[in-house]
């Protein structure tokens, strides 16, 4: 019995001391008892790591507040960041597919080159101008929103006592950088996949390897994936390319183009592509809100041109009709209604001579309440 009471003892005092332990891990006091433990145990242990950051988080309210802001941050910007990158790459794919189909149809001789082909051409291009730019500034997002998602991680790994050999930040950092690359490249690939099949496998590859090598903040291996990426990229879609046109050879089908990529440095061009941008933003903009109006039962009737008692006169302002390609309000300037032809100045810029009916369809509408832009008509 005096053998069993003295066990009974050692254990009470056993458990009392591994409790006042455990105390002082969850208040984050040094102990040098669990110090020596961890030390010769060499284990973390996730309970004791979970029930740190709970005890944390109740005595300091602050640190929830702050992470959950970082993390509403972060997925703002990487959801703007998708949207501005999905929209720039399909519209410069729809482009490229465009531009594919001409020169097929002009090759087997079904289209004549004439100058509305080279105008339709520079109206291309520049609509495009602008799409390095959105691209690369839609992946600098993708890299920061990660990058805020990540940072809260930083003061968890303090809070439990897991220590990074570099710096946290700079972890976040690279991880976050990685990530936009990764996930960027990955969207590229199958936005491109139909059109430029080679093309997106290199895109591809580039992407997964990231995936695989970088997982870990790893220092080194992030170094090796961001060398592997940059020699592969180059390679494929500059210098390759590149030393065939340089000898005047036919560069081969698996060296695939996606588009423009260089960013200029002149501030003439910085303009010139933001003057773009808003332009097309304005039109895509009001083509919206003219599919709205048409969508809304409630909304008034339109009035088209050539019907509905609408007879075109000089002055009148008018749209394209939402089926076909909006290009903004305009007035007419002249008109020739034996021929049922009108002469359109858009507001945005440009002239077009177009019919406004054939009989069997309506291409304008009539726009009441809007003052001419041109006050001389």
């Amino acid at each position: 019995e005096g053998k069993a009471r003295r066990a009974g003892v050692r254990i009470n005092q056993l458990s009392a001391v591994q409790a006042a332990n455990r105390e002082m891990q969850l208040e984050g006091d040094p102990s040098p008892s669990s110090e020596k433990v961890s030390d010769d145990v060499g284990t973390w242990d996730p309970v004791i790591a979970l029930e740190k950051l709970n005890h944390y988080a109740e005595k300091n309210p602050h640190f929830t507040q702050h992470a959950i802001a970082w993390l509403i941050v972060g997925n703002v910007l990487v959801f703007i960041g998708l949207l501005v990158l999905l929209i720039s790459e399909i519209r410069m794919v729809m482009t490229v597919r465009s531009q594919d189909t001409r020169m097929q149809l002009v090759e087997m001789q079904y289209m004549i080159p004439t100058e509305k082909l080279k105008q339709v051409a520079e109206e291309e291009k520049r609509s495009v101008a602008g799409r390095p730019y959105l691209s690369v500034c839609a992946i600098v997002l993708l890299c920061v929103g990660f990058a805020c998602i990540l940072l809260p991680f930083c003061s968890v790994l303090d809070i439990i006592g897991v220590h990074q050999g570099a710096p946290c930040a700079l972890i976040v950092l690279l991880e976050g950088v990685v990530l936009g690359i990764c996930l960027s490249l990955f969207l590229l690939a199958l936005c491109w996949s139909c059109t430029r099949p080679w093309a997106a496998l290199v895109l591809l590859v580039i992407s997964l390897m990231g995936d695989i090598l970088c997982p870990t903040g790893n220092v080194l291996m992030i170094g090796i994936w961001a060398a592997f990426a940059a020699l592969l990229f180059m390679a494929y879609f500059y210098w390759l390319p590149s030393s065939f046109i340089d000898k005047d050879e036919e560069v081969p089908g698996w060296l695939q183009s996606i588009g423009p990529l260089q960013i200029s440095l002149d501030i003439k061009d910085w303009e010139q592509v933001g003057e773009n941008i808003t332009k097309d933003a304005n039109l895509f903009l009001t083509e919206a809100g003219n599919n709205l109006q048409t969508l809304n039962p409630l909304a008034p009737k339109q009035r088209v041109v050539g019907k509905d008692g609408v007879q075109p006169e000089i002055g009148m302002r008018v749209r394209m009709t939402p089926k076909y390609t909006e290009k903004g309000i305009g007035t007419i300037t002249e008109i020739a209604p034996s021929k049922k032809h009108c002469t359109v100045s858009w507001d945005l810029g440009g002239v077009e001579s177009m019919l406004y009916t054939d009989g069997r369809a309506e291409y304008l509408v009539l726009v009441e309440g809007a003052e001419s832009a041109d006050k001389s008509v």
